[in-house]
């Protein structure tokens, strides 16, 4: 991966700490463990490919894409954006921004 044990050591167990990742016994059976993404690490995927695709879209490299989304189901491209309540698509010229409950009570008590 380019890094040093050390270092990925580290950064798995902060993943571990921060309930991202949890460690499981290996599923071939042997004495190793595998990493697996807890739900909180799940619903980071759309973040981590969002920023994914921005970053194949401006700053691309070469050779191609870094990853490319499949639905293994029909074989269809799935891209990351807006979904209503509903699950259809939006456009984000269309997506309204407003301050939400946890930045208005910060903003009533100085900023916090």
């Amino acid at each position: 991966m380019g890094i040093g044990k050390n270092t990925l050591s580290i950064r798995l167990k902060e993943l571990i700490h921060d309930g991202v990742l949890t460690k499981v016994h290996a599923s071939d059976g042997s004495k190793f463990h595998e990493y697996q993404l807890t739900e909180k690490g799940v619903e980071l995927a759309p973040v981590i490919l969002a920023l994914s695709t921005w970053g194949d879209k401006w700053l691309p490299h070469e050779l191609g894409p870094s990853v490319r989304l499949h639905d293994n189901r029909s074989g269809k491209t799935v891209g990351v954006g807006f979904v209503d309540d509903e699950g259809e698509a939006v456009s984000p010229e269309f997506i309204q921004w407003t301050p939400g409950e946890g930045v208005i009570a910060s903003l009533s008590q100085g900023g916090r």
